[in-house]
């Protein structure tokens, strides 16, 4: 089973790879869009690449996966070139995105790109998402899933279990719908109203998605927000500890 974690932007690489190192964790999902385009950092984008890279290998763990929020076409295509490049240097082989609008506008375009990922060995997956506001959300029901792999027909799927619950789905029936296509799974919990919690702490233990997490063999990510980065260590502790009971 691939396990990976998601780094906390707000912490340098250094000291994330240190406490997940220590938790157990040795495979993590990089967000180019959080941790390079969006913070303050010295040096071209793929020169801070190479340097978290070389933290990451260092601990004697690896990259599995790429993600990236809702990006206007023009911001996914500028940035392409040096996203490609990075995943090639990572050996990473899943690129999970945020579809919008606008990317569907350039369909053209977006098929190109996507196909030139194909022939690096990088899977292309769109993820079921959720309205938020100031967000561009597109897959937002199975539905609207099924029409954006119509438009895109390289693109594979990321179930996202969170989300899921949040549109009031069971993410059972999408892996039932999309079981064929499915590469990455984004594990997090919810309940009351709130998602991206500690897996199985809400109404993942009420779902039939459980016995296929034992099963899959593609990149599952822990996905946790959290309202204080002094949360970090004890909740992604807390979420190997509820992976080891139910899932390991």
């Amino acid at each position: 089973m691939i396990i990976c974690a998601k780094p906390w932007p707000v912490i340098d690489m250094k000291n994330n790879i240190r406490i997940l190192n220590k938790l157990g964790y040795k495979m993590i999902r990089y967000d180019p869009n959080t941790t390079i385009y969006k913070m303050v950092r010295d040096g071209a984008p793929l020169e801070i690449f190479k340097r978290d890279l070389e933290v990451v290998k260092d601990a004697g763990m690896s990259i599995e996966e790429f993600h990236c929020y809702g990006l206007d076409f023009r911001t996914f295509s500028g940035r392409f070139n040096d996203m490609l490049e990075m995943m090639k240097l990572a050996e990473v082989r899943y690129y999970v995105q945020h579809i919008t609008e606008d990317m569907i506008n350039h369909k053209e375009e977006m098929n190109k790109l996507i196909k030139k990922l194909k022939e690096n060995n990088i899977y292309f997956c769109i993820e079921n998402e959720f309205v938020w506001e100031g967000f561009s959300a597109v897959c937002t029901s199975i539905e609207k899933i099924e029409e954006v792999l119509k438009i895109f027909p390289e693109v594979l799927f990321c179930l996202d279990t969170g989300h899921a619950f949040k549109t009031g789905i069971d993410p059972y029936e999408y892996y039932k719908k999309f079981r064929g296509k499915i590469k990455v799974i984004h594990l997090h919990d919810f309940k009351d109203g709130q998602d991206h919690m500690v897996p199985f702490t809400g109404d993942l233990l009420k779902s039939k998605i459980i016995e296929e997490l034992k099963k899959f063999k593609g990149p599952i990510v822990i996905e946790l927000f959290l309202p204080l980065w002094e949360l970090y260590e004890e909740k992604y502790g807390e979420a190997m500890d509820m992976l080891s009971k139910n899932l390991l």
